[in-house]
């Protein structure tokens, strides 16, 4: 995993996802890429650098922001990419020359309510051409190869070999994933079989048990296969997608392609 993209608007959540990046980029010896995109008319640009070129304050800003994450003096190499354009436009081009996009989601505190993904985090997900790790605003740390109990959402036959080697390189072993189907029939986790039971039937009272069989498990990352963009799209917005995302989780979605 040499080259880690993050796409940065200097919001609270993609300096997060930076300092998340920043973590595995030093484990893995990868260079981090810091994606800024702002708009093609400069009547529209947020930020008023005065005579200064608008592209050297956005540097300037980009490279101050990852020194704020630097403070152990690791050794790690990074790049400014400034884009003129929306970023799910931007990311959807350039994604297929990275090993791994970092962003971040926003997880608040359980309320018992679907909070579905905003309509551009959904489709830089689902158009993007590389792994994405989607984190959340609690993660602290993050590890893949620490990771022990991982969790695979299997929504197609034949995913595991494909997803063991996956995640194989980024140090993780098959004995940490627990490949859960949406079409299963028995379950060993209530968590799982509440999910299911919500999505099939709407219980609003189920989503009490959900966040109560949800204090059982420890899941530490959470993994999904895309096989066809505008298929896996519907996915995110569904139920089931969008329960987990509830949760203190990180995901990762691979994008298989054919032949793989």
């Amino acid at each position: 995993m040499k080259k880690i993209l993050v796409p940065i608007s200097f919001s609270k959540h993609s300096t997060i996802a930076l300092q998340q990046a920043y973590s595995l980029a030093v484990q893995h010896n990868s260079i981090l890429y810091l994606l800024h995109c702002c708009p093609a008319e400069h009547y529209n640009r947020p930020f008023d650098f005065g005579k200064q070129a608008y592209e050297d304050g956005i540097k300037n800003m980009l490279t101050d922001l990852f020194k704020q994450c630097s403070i152990n003096n690791d050794k790690i190499d990074f790049q400014t990419i400034i884009a003129e354009g929306p970023v799910s436009h931007v990311l959807e081009k350039i994604s297929i020359s990275y090993n791994l996009i970092v962003m971040c989601r926003n997880v608040e505190k359980q309320s018992n309510t679907i909070v579905k993904l905003s309509d551009k985090l959904t489709y830089i997900i689902s158009h993007s051409k590389c792994p994405v790790l989607l984190t959340h605003n609690y993660l602290q740390d993050f590890s893949f190869k620490n990771a022990s109990k991982v969790w695979h959402i299997e929504r197609k036959e034949n995913e595991k070999e494909f997803i063991h080697s996956k995640l194989a390189k980024l140090g993780l072993t098959e004995k940490a994933i627990t490949t859960k189907s949406i079409a299963q029939e028995k379950y060993s986790s209530s968590f799982w079989r509440n999910i299911i039971n919500f999505s099939k039937s709407h219980n609003k009272s189920l989503l009490i048990k959900i966040t109560e069989s949800y204090k059982e498990e420890e899941i530490e990352l959470i993994v999904f296969v895309m096989h066809q963009t505008n298929l896996f799209e519907q996915f995110i917005k569904n139920d089931i997608f969008s329960l987990l995302c509830q949760y203190q989780i990180p995901f990762i979605i691979f994008n298989k392609k054919k032949g793989e």
